[in-house]
């Protein structure tokens, strides 16, 4: 672990996943306020968090925006990542962090992928001393909001 500036981690997954924003009327907002402590993370597993989400926030939005904001709660950063997506159904919200877990067969068959990015998302988010939640209406979008610790000194630019 080390002190990593995740407004910069956001702007690089950003980057990484224009092209499958492509065909879409969609756009992605990095609005982590410049001057955030930083998180004690490990890097790479920080990345993967913010791909993993800020990916799926792309496939289950076909028009409208993603919106990536931040604030410090304590000894956390409290992340929400929100978009204007599909939704989840209710009676979902509880298990789609459970390995293999999808919305529905037929969503599955139409947006693809095995149902295993947000339970490892959970996972390291958990393993960082980091919490994460969802609250979603269906055909109105989702927004996961999730915590990681603050690093021990202010973040460079």
């Amino acid at each position: 672990k080390k002190n990593v500036n995740i407004k910069h981690v956001v702007q690089a997954v950003v980057t990484l996943c224009k092209p499958l924003v492509t065909g879409k009327s969609l756009e992605i907002n990095n609005n982590i306020p410049d001057g955030l402590p930083p998180v004690e993370v490990d890097e790479d597993r920080l990345y993967q968090i913010f791909y993993n989400l800020i990916g799926n926030a792309i496939k289950f939005t076909q028009s409208g925006r993603i919106d990536v904001s931040a604030t410090v709660r304590e000894r956390f950063l409290e992340v929400t990542v929100e978009d204007t997506g599909i939704g989840i159904p209710e009676d979902k919200t509880d298990v789609i962090f459970n390995d293999f877990e999808q919305i529905s067969s037929s969503v599955s068959y139409v947006y693809s992928g095995i149902g295993l990015g947000l339970s490892i998302t959970k996972k390291l988010i958990e393993l960082h001393g980091g919490t994460i939640t969802v609250k979603s209406e269906q055909g109105k979008g989702s927004r996961f909001v999730f915590t990681l610790p603050v690093g021990k000194i202010k973040a460079g630019r």
